[in-house]
């Protein structure tokens, strides 16, 4: 038997089955509820819309990824010379190619069903992680002297924290020139 609310008549004696203090009680949530209007469906159009945004952002992301990390590989290169440019394009790479591959795969389980499914984003997330770690652990098996530990690393965190960067351009691109 569940219990019920006092005055129902789901109790066959008559009486409530809510002890009189907890029937007593009443959330403070419960009296908002009464006052929220019905949920009303939303428009296709709209979810069509929110859909190819959200695409969009996904594109626009991992475009800014790759640009801060060329950006970064550059810089590595003129300062340090080859094996520093090369080593921040592997640190780079190590993160800004397994994010590709994802986002690219949530991208085309979203135009194929109309969203990406919450499980393929965890599995994704997880063995994106796993990538990440097998790639650098051979590039320092593989890499051996020639590894730049600083270039390494500030490719790393370049491509790791690129999402800073793009909410910088895409914040001064929605408050455009300023008069």
């Amino acid at each position: 038997m569940t219990a019920s609310r006092p005055g129902s008549s789901s109790d066959p004696h008559g009486g409530s089955q809510v002890p009189k203090a907890a029937a007593a009680y009443r959330n403070e949530f419960d009296e908002d509820e009464e006052d929220l209007p019905p949920i009303e469906p939303v428009d296709p159009a709209v979810l069509a819309q929110i859909l190819r945004e959200s695409q969009v952002s996904v594109l626009w992301s991992v475009g800014v990824q790759w640009a801060v990390s060329i950006v970064v590989t550059l810089i590595a290169f003129a300062i340090g010379g080859v094996n520093a440019g090369l080593s921040a394009m592997v640190g780079a790479g190590a993160y800004t190619v397994p994010n590709t591959v994802l986002a690219f795969r949530l991208l085309v389980n979203s135009m194929r069903s109309g969203n990406a499914g919450s499980m393929t984003v965890l599995l994704g997330e997880f063995l994106k992680m796993g990538a990440v770690v097998a790639l650098l652990a051979a590039m320092v098996k593989l890499g051996g002297s020639w590894i730049v530990w600083p270039a390494l690393l500030a490719g790393l965190i370049a491509a790791l924290k690129s999402y800073w960067v793009g909410l910088a351009l895409a914040g001064l691109q929605r408050k455009g020139p300023q008069a």
